[in-house]
């Protein structure tokens, strides 16, 4: 953590249980225009029944994958793949979030949120209002600079939320409205870090987790995936476990 993320989010989309249909005919959208397949894989939770839709993602087409789902269509996308504790998070070709600054510019969001192979690239619907209470917890103090030690280092924070500004904490307690929290509103308990909350995301988050998309280097790199693959590892105590109604 070099400093804290401090980023005003703005998304324009349509109300919450409109969007993710959206995001599934945005995959539609991606997947003719390139010619790729998509997968669909279900799974019976007990309480709650998962299909999760995948598409490959390939270096040809990873930017029109992040300019399919953006903050104009109603999505971001959060990339957990080889460092999962610290994702990155895009919001159109041209601003990416990470952990330590936030990216502005296409070549910088390009930097930082490059086509990498395996992991997955998580659609997540979320609406304006639900955002603008996200930004208010974002934005920094009035009274100045603050400091945070970590193990041993002293981090400066610059006008920083202390409590909400450290490294990923901004994601994992990300709140969309009074007392909800980010994986409340995707309908998973809530996790202490990203490598932990993603899975969940994946085997037990509601409608409100849209498409995923796979980074592969060739269309036969992801056929030849099973659904297990493409799923990932299950969160552990199991998937049926994290649901939160």
């Amino acid at each position: 953590m070099r400093r804290s993320l401090l980023v005003l989010l703005s998304l324009a989309s349509s109300a919450a249980l409109a969007a993710p249909p959206k995001l599934a005919a945005l995959t539609k959208v991606y997947a003719d225009k390139h010619g790729l397949p998509v997968r669909v894989v279900q799974r019976d939770l007990g309480t709650r029944q998962i299909e999760r839709h995948f598409v490959p993602v390939l270096p040809a087409t990873h930017d029109d994958f992040l300019n399919t789902f953006q903050i104009g269509q109603g999505a971001i996308v959060w990339r957990a793949s080889r460092d999962a504790v610290h994702p990155v998070i895009s919001l159109s070709p041209g601003q990416a979030l990470h952990y330590y600054s936030p990216a502005r510019s296409p070549a910088a969001a390009q930097a930082v949120f490059p086509h990498l192979q395996g992991g997955h690239y998580l659609t997540l619907a979320v609406d304006e209002p639900e955002v603008k209470h996200w930004e208010g917890m974002l934005k920094p103090h009035v009274g100045g600079d603050k400091t945070l030690s970590m193990g041993g280092l002293t981090y400066k924070m610059p006008g920083t939320n202390i409590i909400h500004g450290g490294c990923m904490w901004w994601l994992v307690h990300a709140e969309l409205a009074p007392n909800l929290n980010l994986a409340t509103a995707m309908g998973v308990r809530r996790a202490k870090g990203p490598e932990v909350l993603a899975p969940r995301l994946i085997h037990a988050g509601n409608e409100r987790v849209g498409p995923i998309g796979i980074p592969v280097a060739t269309i036969e790199d992801f056929n030849k995936m099973t659904d297990d693959q493409l799923l990932g590892p299950e969160p552990a105590g199991g998937a049926a476990e994290q649901v939160k109604q």
